[in-house]
Parts: structure tokens; C-alpha cells; sequence
């Protein structure tokens, strides 16, 4: 199979019959962050989504989530070798996306390899989520982030925050804008 060539880290995929936007949405995240693929739901169950990820290799698999036509969150499941199956361990809650087509002066990142997430102390939850599910470094400044090929930052907004894909040398936004209105996790580490 051809798309094994690279190395696959993380699944994306969506709920059961996505709409246009949830898709295009699932489809720039995959081109954004290094080492994922998406995969086509269609009838998939979870198990089927285990079985696939075990055969790529793949750590993460993360299903979108829509509500009215728009995705409404970002759920990550660990993939298990002992005891077999999914673990899910990560909500991520969506109040609204911008599209990378939809942004001016957005470019288009070129295979990235490597991903940073920025934290900070008000928004240090979700940066944590972030790492998790994009299989991300944790950065505590700009300065640390310059030799990666894409920086996460959070931007608080009120109640919510703005989650923006950049590319830490040239500034310019290379991923869709995620306004994120909170996390929940199932399971901490120990």
C-alpha cells in the first residue's frame, strides 16, 4: 500500500455519514499535523477502527464529531495492544471552526514533520489535550518552537479559546482555526 510509506501516528476519521464540512475540516488537520492519515468511515465500527490502526502502526485514532452540520468536537481513542482495543481518553468540545480555505493569507503547509503545542498557564488543560491527541512537544515559548515545522497556539477569547495552526518561521496560519469551548478527559496517566 502506498500511503504506508510514511510513517502513521495518528487516524482521523469521522462519525458516520459526515457532512462537507466536518469532512474538508478532518482533511486539513490531516494535512497540518505530521504523521496522520485520514481514513474513510463508512460503515466502520470501532473495532474495525482498532484493527486498521494496529495494521498502519498508528497510536492515535481520533474521530469528528458534528452537531448540525458542523463539527462539534475531537475525541481521542489510544490504541491498545494489552488489552487489545480502543481507549478513549480525550474530548476535545468544538463552538465553531474557520476553515484554512476560508482564512486570508493562510498557505498551504508542505508534509510537516513536526508539531509544538505553545502553553500557558490559563489555557494549560487544553494544551495538554493537544499534545495527547496530535502526538505534540510541549513548548513554553516562541523562542523554543522555531525549529518546528508547525506551532499550535491557544488564544483565550473570553470563554473560549482559539486554537491556531502556524508555521513558527514565517507566521503565517497553515490549518484551520478551531474555537474550542473546553476538554474533558476519561483518564488520566498515572
Amino acid at each position: 500500500m502506498a500511503f504506508l510509506e510514511k510513517k502513521v501516528r495518528i487516524i482521523f476519521t469521522t462519525s458516520h455519514k459526515p457532512s462537507p464540512k466536518l469532512r474538508t475540516f478532518i482533511k486539513e488537520l490531516v494535512a497540518t499535523i505530521p504523521f496522520s492519515i485520514k481514513i474513510n468511515r463508512g460503515k466502520k465500527t470501532l473495532n474495525m477502527l482498532y484493527l486498521e490502526a494496529l495494521e498502519m502502526g498508528a497510536k492515535n485514532v481520533v474521530i469528528g464529531l458534528e452537531r448540525k452540520g458542523n463539527p462539534s468536537g475531537l475525541v481521542l481513542y489510544k490504541v491498545l495492544e494489552k488489552p487489545l482495543g480502543l481507549r478513549r481518553e480525550v474530548l476535545v468540545k468544538i463552538s465553531g471552526v474557520s476553515l484554512w480555505r476560508e482564512i486570508a493569507n493562510a498557505v498551504k503547509p508542505y508534509n510537516p514533520s513536526s508539531i509544538a503545542v505553545l502553553s500557558s498557564e490559563e489555557a494549560m488543560e487544553i494544551a495538554e489535550a493537544l499534545v495527547k491527541m496530535f502526538n505534540a512537544e510541549p513548548v513554553f515559548s516562541e523562542d523554543e518552537a522555531k525549529d518546528f515545522d508547525v506551532l499550535v497556539k491557544i488564544v483565550t477569547k473570553k470563554n473560549t479559546y482559539l486554537v491556531i495552526f502556524e508555521n513558527p518561521s514565517t507566521k503565517k496560519i497553515v490549518g484551520p482555526i478551531i474555537k474550542v469551548s473546553g476538554v474533558k478527559f476519561w483518564l488520566k496517566e498515572q
